[in-house]
């Protein structure tokens, strides 16, 4: 078995800057890490967040979303990995008489990606009138996505 790890496809983006309003009453918002730390192959679009494999093989995509902004209790929370394959979903929710001023979502998911397949991160937040969450953003990394081509 050859493995090419010099030219495995590897990369690590951030949000910059805080996405403000952008879901809370159920819509759905594309995130767009805006700053590479790094992106061999250049397969992650810092501009549409699209990450795009270049070849066949197993991806490993990790991250974290910082968000803020609830105005409700018990905000129901999906954060997805949405694939040309599948969609990842992870269930998050503020809990009964609680508003959090922030909220953190790790994420891991090991998946099969095909040449061409896309790989983007959604989050959406129901339970409020308005689009008054945010997606949290700094110039360090607390909301961000990386992927390794592992096989």
């Amino acid at each position: 078995m050859s493995y090419r790890n010099t030219n495995f496809c590897r990369f690590l983006s951030y949000n910059s800057a805080q996405d403000t309003n952008v879901t809370g009453n159920g819509t759905v918002y594309t995130i767009i890490f805006d700053t590479e730390v790094f992106n061999y192959l250049g397969a992650y679009n810092n501009s549409t967040g699209v990450f795009t494999a270049p070849e066949t093989g197993l991806y490993l995509f990790c991250g974290h979303i910082a968000s803020s902004g609830y105005a409700t209790t018990n905000s129901p929370i999906l954060l997805e990995l949405v694939t040309t394959l599948r969609t990842f979903r992870l269930f998050y929710s503020t809990g009964v008489n609680l508003i959090p001023t922030a909220y953190g979502m790790p994420f891991a998911v090991l998946c099969n990606m095909t040449a061409g397949n896309t790989a983007s991160i959604v989050l959406t937040v129901s339970g409020s009138v308005m689009d008054a969450v945010d997606v949290d953003g700094a110039a360090s990394p607390i909301t961000y996505f990386s992927g390794k081509q592992v096989i």
